[in-house]
């Protein structure tokens, strides 16, 4: 029932034991969507890859990537279900999720059902559409252009305009072709037949990296290798400024942006790494203007000279830790300690293990009181039940009538973070421009209750940010810990809410917050208080979609909504 639509990841995987290192097409998963038809998919592909195009989020998908390569058959058939489940996990919110639309959108039960594998045919899920075709042609399957000359009714001519911008938006996009399709499922695109039945525009968008240099694009330009011999010379220069102790060749070179990754790409090779070179690395620090973030991406320092130079620097807050092979979960664990100020901590491609940061998140949760981000693979990888001990759970919408829907839960959070949350999810379900206020929250089976609250439990941006332009550092999983005294959680039906926390095991007592009552108690804990204009902003959203203060016996009657549910996604996802 419904217009389903498939989407599904490929990426380049290089073999395991492959002796040319040669890449090939690969299926890396998918997203299932029982309702997308028409101008829906085209929207949700640009969504994906403006994601995609978000720093943090292209680190996160790029080690994904990485961590692929040299390690499964060419066969494919020794490869997880979920190669790449951050980048999955962001395909399926892409699908589901538009806060910038207007009005916004939202769709889809739960994540969990909707995720295809990474193996199978492209048309074992429902359509078989059978070659490439641009993002025009597919929209005028559902909305055939005009007849030339025609006069066209207001509503048509806003849809003409529509659908031209939506194909806009994919005109920097190049198209998948029938021979990336060859190489991802032979059997169904044998590669002889892979050249007929394209569309004009299929071929035009081929793979430009697999063609051949014309020789204009092999001619390099005299311009172009001045820079590449300085970089040459940074190298030398880097160890011989460390021996002599003397930074003043270098100081030229930190203010230039690109030199200063030189520069850096220098000292990553420098390995233990001298305590000679720190000054070198300070000012490379000192002269970058942004000051709240440092990245230590690659560089071999201990662990004592990490926390001693971060100690040093109050004003960092986004710290990357990332391939660094001296950092352990103790340098975490002190490093929390001692530098309260970081709240985005990267740690992509350490030796840590996934068990050390699910500890260190269970035994010293005032640890994490300040962290927005704890980007590390143990909070990016797909499990039908959330790992850790829930901190703050969200599963949107809770009205009796609405059987099944994931709890989506984080091990950690800010009252900031909720607040934003909490504003995402009342813009998203109270379908925001749609011209008329209308009171109270959507409601529906394809209301898309449980992806949004997903969606927007994973969101981190500035305020001010666009939806499109959010970080996404976390796959919230579904727990079941809140019924049991576990964290918090914020309870909603239609028109009322409240924050809520079981005070023991049995679920017999609670505790019933207003948004005030809460922020409160969480300054009591020791967290960090979240903006007033952001908190202003929530009110004002609370006001006018009128949604009250819950009590008691509706908190109660939510625990019971979710205790359903929860049984119901254990029957279905965790058997």
């Amino acid at each position: 029932m419904g217009s389903r639509h498939q989407i599904w990841l490929i990426g380049k995987v290089v073999p395991r034991d492959s002796t040319d290192k040669k890449a090939y097409y690969r299926l890396l998963g998918g997203f299932h969507n029982q309702w997308c038809y028409g101008r829906l998919p085209p929207r949700a592909v640009r969504r994906f890859i403006d994601l995609t195009q978000q720093k943090d989020n292209a680190e996160i998908i790029q080690a994904e990537l990485d961590g692929a390569q040299n390690k499964y058959s060419r066969n494919g058939r020794d490869m997880p279900v979920y190669p790449c489940p951050y980048t999955q996990y962001l395909l399926g919110t892409a699908c589901c999720v538009d806060l910038n639309a207007i009005p916004t959108y939202a769709t889809g039960h739960s994540i969990n059902g909707y995720l295809l594998p990474a193996r199978g045919d492209s048309f074992g899920q429902g359509p078989d559409d059978g070659k490439p075709i641009v993002a025009e042609e597919y929209i005028r399957v559902y909305f055939p252009a005009p007849e030339p000359g025609a006069t066209l009714k207001d509503e048509d001519i806003e849809v003409e305009k529509d659908i031209a911008a939506v194909v806009a938006t994919l005109d920097d996009v190049r198209l998948v072709t029938m021979e990336m399709l060859a190489e991802v499922w032979p059997a169904e695109y044998p590669p002889n037949d892979s050249d007929s039945d394209v569309s004009d525009e299929a071929s035009d968008d081929a793979d430009p990296s697999d063609d051949p240099a014309g020789p204009e694009e092999s001619t390099v330009e005299v311009d172009n290798v001045i820079p590449q011999l300085a970089d040459l010379v940074i190298g030398p220069a880097v160890k011989q400024s460390i021996a002599q102790g003397n930074f003043d060749g270098l100081e030229p070179f930190v203010w230039v942006p690109e030199k200063a990754k030189a520069i850096k790409s220098a000292l990553r090779d420098i390995n233990p790494f001298p305590d000679a070179a720190i000054p070198l690395l300070r000012r490379i620090y000192e002269a970058q203007t942004n000051k709240d973030e440092l990245d230590l991406t690659g560089l071999p320092l201990s662990s004592d000279q990490i926390i001693d130079f971060v100690s040093q620097h109050s004003d960092i807050q986004r710290l990357k830790l990332s391939n660094m092979p001296h950092v352990t979960i103790d340098t975490v664990r002190r490093l929390l300690a001692s530098a309260p100020s970081i709240s985005y901590l990267t740690l992509l491609g350490t030796t840590i293990e996934n068990d050390s940061i699910l500890e260190l998140l269970e035994e010293e949760p005032k640890l994490f009181y300040n962290m927005e981000a704890l980007v590390h693979p143990a909070l990016l990888r797909f499990s039908s039940a959330a790992p850790y001990k829930p901190a703050f759970s969200f599963p949107g919408l809770l009205l009796p009538f609405l059987v099944g829907g994931s709890c989506p839960s984080l091990p950690f959070f800010t009252p900031q973070r909720i607040v934003n949350m909490f504003s995402d999810f009342i813009m998203g379900m109270s379908w925001k421009g749609m011209g008329a206020s209308r009171p109270g929250l959507y409601i529906g089976m394809m209301s898309g209750s449980s992806m949004l609250a997903l969606a927007c439990l994973a969101s981190d941006r500035a305020e001010g940010q666009k939806w499109s332009e959010r970080q996404v550092p976390i796959y919230p999983l579904f727990s079941k810990g809140y019924l049991v005294g576990e964290g918090w959680t914020l309870a909603l039906s239609e028109d009322s809410y409240a924050f809520c926390r079981h005070l023991d095991a049995e679920g017999e007592n609670m505790e019933v917050l207003d948004l005030d009552g809460f922020l409160s108690a969480m300054e009591a804990e020791g967290r960090p208080a979240a903006l007033p204009a952001s908190v202003a902003k929530l009110k004002e959203l609370i006001a006018e979609v009128q949604i009250k203060d819950m009590n008691l016996e509706g908190a109660k009657l939510s625990s019971e909504i979710l205790a359903r549910n929860a049984q119901s996604y254990a029957a279905t996802f965790q058997q």
